[in-house]
């Protein structure tokens, strides 16, 4: 049913949907229509979290003229009938950086994580900021995510260019490019030399916001370890 629903909904008449289960309706799980009704927000063209203006005064270049795009490629497990890989590019299409355009496309199912469509891909981004503003971006920042430290040449050699092939398609004005490439899956773990027992319950985990950037990174690369979020539970990763 879920298949079927998403598919007519989102493939065939382009009407948001939110589907729940059922059996939560006697049982309810902590959080569940908070979270249900942050979709539904979101769905509808709604604002559920903003960065604080503050944090974004001291950024050395034009953030209202910035967009920030996030590019990944999903596989489908070897068990599944999918025929296809998927790519998909998300971007950021106002000052507050709370409304994004997407782009999606299906490329040769492999377990290759460089994207076949990037260009085009990029030009519908710049073309839904172009709408949107009345003018292309001054600066694009890319988070590429999904890519092993043995591919970081591979992106630079054949992505990056097809992003700067892109921008040079749209336009002939310089849009200043930033590709960034994080990853989540590592062994590396931060902790407090001392116990942190101003919370609800002590614990040895670095604050939200912590990063390291020297002695213990990459030498040959310009990398850095962030800690986003706090986890008031467990090991918290970079």
């Amino acid at each position: 049913m879920y298949g079927l629903i998403k598919y007519y909904c989102d493939q065939q008449f382009g009407i948001p949907s939110q589907c729940f289960k059922a059996e939560y309706i006697d049982r309810l799980p902590n959080g569940y229509f908070d979270q249900f009704l942050l979709k539904v927000n979101g769905k509808c063209g709604g604002v559920n979290s903003l960065v604080e203006a503050s944090q974004l005064r001291d950024f050395p270049f034009n953030l209202a003229r910035t967009m920030f795009v996030g590019i990944d490629v999903n596989h489908p497990a070897e068990t599944e009938k999918m025929a296809s890989s998927v790519s998909a590019a998300v971007g950021s299409l106002d000052p507050n950086f709370s409304r994004y355009a997407a782009s999606i496309f299906a490329q040769k199912k492999s377990r290759d994580e460089i994207l076949k469509n990037l260009e085009p891909m990029i030009c519908e981004l710049l073309e839904e900021y172009r709408t949107a503003n009345g003018a292309l971006p001054e600066n694009l920042i890319v988070f590429r995510d999904g890519v092993s430290e043995g591919q970081y040449m591979v992106v630079k050699a054949l992505e990056l260019p097809n992003i700067r092939a892109a921008v040079n398609k749209m336009t002939t004005e310089p849009i200043k490019i930033a590709l960034i490439i994080v990853q989540k899956r590592h062994n590396a773990r931060f902790a407090l030399t001392t116990v942190n027992a101003q919370g609800r319950r002590p614990t040895w985990n670095v604050p939200s916001g912590t990063v390291v950037d020297n002695t213990i990174v990459e030498p040959l690369y310009k990398t850095f370890y962030l800690n986003s979020h706090f986890s008031p539970l467990v090991s918290a990763q970079v």
